[in-house]
């Protein structure tokens, strides 16, 4: 292991990250908050450069965005289990209400004592960064689209139940179009046999 000047522990949020950066005597030498976007990985980066062009960073993760970045741009990042986490908590202090600088700091300094006995977390190599970056991006818009049918399903359900009770699923073409030509229950109430008879032999 080289001897590190600084190390790092990062606190992960959905919307923002808090970091903190202590000397190898264990002096805070700085705690901040960057929001999760690319303006907060940026500010991050400024933030890290002031430390060296490789700092030793603790995080209670082992892939996504974050770590990609910070990977990306030539950080060790050293992977931390929650359980593993929670013991060192305690040997601080019993913290019953989360505390995002304090979980920062407690990272940070484990890193400082344990360094020696961790692995730092492999780099991928440029082909698997981006699978896992399509794989992410391919979950988040799988989640989008679950939470919009969900919402249209319940909108249906209050206003306008008949293309719910007609057909199967509401993110089917034939639903949408249901409801594009039959947009209230007053329009739906006069829907043709003929047409009703087209809908039950579409796919």
């Amino acid at each position: 292991m080289p001897a590190w000047p600084v190390f790092a522990g990062i606190d992960w949020g959905g919307e923002n990250h808090q970091l903190c950066v202590v000397a190898p005597d264990g002096k805070r030498l700085l705690e901040t908050r960057v929001s999760h976007d690319v303006a907060g990985l940026h500010q991050l980066d400024l933030h890290l450069n002031g430390f060296g062009r490789q700092v030793p960073i603790a995080i209670e993760r082992s892939e996504g965005l974050l770590v990609e970045h910070l990977q990306a741009t030539g950080h060790a990042v050293f992977p931390v289990s929650p359980r593993i986490s929670a013991r060192a908590r305690e040997r601080y202090k019993v913290a019953a209400v989360k505390d995002d600088r304090f979980d920062a700091f407690v990272l940070a300094d484990t890193l400082r004592f344990d360094h020696a006995h961790w692995r730092p977390l492999s780099v991928p190599s440029p082909l698997l960064a981006e699978i896992k970056a399509l794989t992410r991006d391919r979950d988040r818009l799988l989640e989008t689209q679950q939470a919009t049918e969900s919402q249209l399903r319940m909108i249906l359900e209050a206003y306008h139940p008949a293309p719910v009770r007609l057909f199967s699923s509401v993110d089917r073409q034939i639903t949408l179009s249901f409801v594009t030509d039959y947009p209230t229950p007053a329009n739906a109430s006069r829907v043709k046999t003929t047409r009703m008879a087209g809908l039950a032999l579409d796919p």
